[in-house]
């Protein structure tokens, strides 16, 4: 019998997993981005159904419960997901900057 937790894991990893294939479709994210986030909602699918698996691979690194190691390794991700957002705002600050200088000159 399935968990609580486990029916909103399906549900919600179904229901994303047919988002990115719409937005894929539609050629409003590349097909890297979209591999990328099927492969996340695929691993949200796998923790919620492969509990034990988790837990046994947790242990030898420290870790009392599976979900405690995901959740660890969950938060470094978004820290990288958000430095690598950071540089390429910074990036695209950097290049306003100087198509505005440009234009300006021009002007």
């Amino acid at each position: 019998m399935m968990q609580p937790i486990q029916i909103v894991a399906l549900i919600a990893a179904v229901f994303f997993i047919a988002r990115v294939l719409v937005l894929w479709r539609s050629k409003k994210i590349n097909t890297k981005s979209a591999f990328f986030w099927f492969l996340i909602w695929a691993g949200v699918l796998f923790v919620a159904f492969a509990t034990p698996v988790i837990d046994a691979l947790s242990r030898p690194i420290g870790v009392g419960r599976g979900i405690d190691m995901i959740v660890y390794l969950s938060v470094l991700c978004l820290f990288y997901m958000v430095f690598r957002l950071y540089t390429k705002i910074d990036k695209l600050e950097q290049e306003i900057t100087r198509l505005v200088r440009e234009i300006a000159l021009k002007k």
